[in-house]
Formats: C-alpha cells, structure tokens, sequence
C-alpha cells in the first residue's frame, strides 16, 4: 500500500492510495463471497464467487460495487498509515474498476479533526446522585423471574434476595457512573473556545444518518414506519440526530483536549482491557487484527476518551 497525503484544501484532506495487487486480491475474493451469499447464489462445481456473481448481476454495477468495497475496507488502514483522525464517512474517487491480480489507486476526500482548546481546564462540578435498592424493587425485580422461572429451582429465598439486591445495585451504580460521566463531559464541552466547524459537523452528521438508516435496515424497518412507531415528525427525527451529532462533537473534541492538557496516555494493558470488552474476552486476537487491517487510531481515540471521561469525573468538585 502506497499513501501520499496531499496539501490539504479548507477543510477537507485528500489522500491517493493505490493499493498493490495481493491487496486488491483480498479484498476482492471477501467482497465476491459476500455478494454471492447476500443473493442468494449456491455454489457450483467449477465456479468461483466471482464468477456466479458476474454471471448473475450487472457487470458495471458489480464493478463500481466491488471497487467501493475496496476503497472501503482499505480506509482503516490508508488512515492508521497516514497518521490522521477523519470525522464521518470519506468520499472516494475510484481509478478504473478493482481487478483481481492488478494494482488499484484511488483519491480519499476526508474532513480531519480539529483540534480544539478549552476556556479552562480546572475541575468540573458533578451532582451527588446515589441511589440505593428498596424491598419494593427487588419484590418487583423477583416477580418478573418468576414468571418466566421457577424461583425454587434457583436458591433459598434469602439467596435470590440477595442475589437480586446485588444485581439491581450494581445497574444503578452503573447508571449513576453513565450520567455523572455524561454530566461531566457536557460540562466540559461547555468550555470550548469555538463552536464545532460546520464542515465537521456536517460529516458527522451525514455519518450517524447513514448509521441510522443501516440499521433500520437491519431490522427490516423503514424510516417510515420508525417515525410512526414512535410519534414523530421527519422534521423531529432529523433535528433529534443532528442533536446528538453537535453533542458527541463537542464532548469528544473537549475530552480530547482535555487529555492533552494533561498529558493522559493509554496504556497497552488499559487498551487490551477495553478491547476485551468489544471482542469476548480475546483482545489479543483483535488488537492483531486492528494492526494488520487497519482501524487501531479510531479504537485507541475512543478508549482513550473514556479514560479521559472517567478521570474527569474523579477529579470533579460534588455539588
């Protein structure tokens, strides 16, 4: 993989990959296999993936399809290798078609993240927020297993007393940790020297939209039927997402000069511990991954802004 970052133009970078000839193989052989199961097409004695699916579907389709796949998967790694962190989803500028065997270059449009400072970077104030688990909850708590359970078979009753008081104490502790984490931050994005650049938030917000659609899809849902679910207006919907696109904006762009300010660094162990919780206990396995294929900055940012999240909150003056 060769990777040359070009001047960078206002607000956006471009970046020219080209890609060497194994690389395109690779990526290739995954996206036919995909295509192939996602049409349903069976295996055939002699055929390869590539072939059923060029035999099935459009050649210029597939074609402009598989060279996007290309240029896709290819980002985590163009990125980590060129050294820079991209707010929401590139633009690409494919050269020609992908070919199996054969080199493939292409443009990669992307908007930085800025970096931005803080009109203080002394403690925040928390609220003091506990909360303890009456009898009513653990009776409410038992009666829902028990509908589904029976509570014999489980323990003695001063067992699934205790066992259930436990349970619920630490989700409301780990509530009372989410909201402190989040009163803390916002806070702190409060503090910000300037408002988020508008060619930022507008790629964040294209990305969080496109996530949003995906995962209607996922379940089978479309936007129309989601906003009659729920009540709403396709107005209410967008302004919804563009408020949480401006709040994870300026939260992460605080947390991340907070982090600088003071100098906070992740650890190895800290990051395997983090990676552990995204890869069922096998971070080793996913950290070898993230090097090999790209997508390591974007994990290390995201842990290292929960890191600082935390440490901002244990450092925060108790109202």
């Amino acid at each position: 993989m060769n990777v040359t970052v070009r001047a960078r133009t206002g607000d956006v970078q471009t970046i020219a990959v080209e890609l060497e000839a194994a690389e395109v193989t690779d990526y290739l052989r995954g996206f036919y296999l995909m295509t192939a199961q996602q049409a349903g097409l069976h295996p055939e004695p002699g055929l390869t993936s590539k072939q059923l699916v060029e035999r099935e579907c459009n050649l210029d389709e597939v074609g402009r399809a598989a060279s996007e796949t290309v240029a896709v998967r290819a980002t985590p790694a163009v990125l980590d290798r060129a050294g820079i962190d991209a707010v929401g989803a590139p633009d690409y500028g494919c050269h020609g078609y992908a070919q199996e065997g054969q080199p493939f270059a292409f443009d990669l449009t992307i908007v930085p993240k800025p970096q931005m400072e803080l009109t203080s970077y002394d403690p925040v104030e928390v609220p003091h927020q506990t909360h303890e688990v009456t009898e009513e909850e653990v009776d409410a708590f038992l009666a829902q297993v028990a509908a589904v359970r029976n509570l014999s078979e489980l323990g003695t009753p001063e067992q699934l007393r205790q066992r259930a008081r436990e349970d619920l104490q630490a989700e409301a502790d780990e509530r009372t940790r989410a909201y402190q984490r989040f009163i803390a931050a916002d806070a702190l994005a409060s503090r910000l020297t300037n408002p988020v650049p508008d060619a930022v938030f507008a790629a964040h917000y294209a990305e969080i939209t496109q996530d949003f659609r995906a995962s209607l899809a996922e379940q089978e849902m479309t936007e129309e039927d989601y906003l009659r679910e729920r009540g709403l207006q396709a107005d209410e919907l967008k302004h919804r997402l563009m408020s949480q696109a401006r709040e994870q904006l300026r939260q992460g762009l605080a947390l991340d000069a907070l982090a600088r300010h003071e100098n906070l660094k992740l650890t190895t162990a800290e990051l395997k511990e983090f990676l552990a919780s995204m890869s069922e206990g096998r971070p080793d396995e996913l950290l070898h991954t993230l090097k090999e294929q790209g997508g390591l900055r974007k994990v290390e940012e995201t842990a290292l802004r929960a890191k600082t999240n935390d440490w901002l909150v244990r450092t925060a003056r108790v109202a």
